[in-house]
Parts: C-alpha cells; structure tokens; sequence
C-alpha cells in the first residue's frame, strides 16, 4: 500500500430515472450514471502521471518535449479525458 496515496472508485454508480442516450433503445429497465467529476479527475491524473513517465523514461529522448508537457495536458489532454469520461453509459436491458 502507497503511505498518503488516494484512491478513487471510478464505477461509483447512481441510479437515474431518465438517461436521453437511451430514448430509442427497446427494453431498457434502468439507466445508471458514474460520478463523471470523481472518474474526469482520477482519468487526468492517470494521463498526466503516464505522459510525464513516458517522456522522462525514453531514455531522455521525451526530456526536450518536457517544457510542452502543460500546453498538451491543458489543450488536449483535458477535453480528451472529459469527452472519453462523458460518453460512458450504463443501462441493464431486457
């Protein structure tokens, strides 16, 4: 166990009464929704944490690109995790 590290749980569902994604689904009988703002923030830490590693354990070849690395996590990388997080749906069918 890390000392100081938390944990989140990604699959932290709540029942919903009407998810619109599934309006032209046949058969569903409940929609579940993630917590999507604990899940978008656990998915950048992750990205972010894997993109540093990647750049400064390529045996120094991703340490010049190091001084982009805020550009990209704050004009790709953020929308790109809230876009991935937010198209995440549950429902149990028939």
């Amino acid at each position: 166990m890390l000392r100081g590290k938390k944990y989140y749980k990604i699959s932290m569902a709540r029942s919903s009464e009407h998810d619109p994604y599934f309006d032209k689904e046949d058969g569903v009988v409940a929609t579940y929704e993630f917590d999507y703002d604990k899940t978008e923030k656990f998915e950048y830490e992750l990205s972010r944490n894997s993109c540093i590693c990647g750049m400064v354990f390529s045996y120094g070849l991703g340490i010049p690109c190091l001084p982009f690395l805020p550009l990209y996590l704050n004009a790709c990388g953020k929308p790109n995790v809230h876009d991935d997080v937010r198209a995440r749906h549950v429902a149990v069918t028939r």
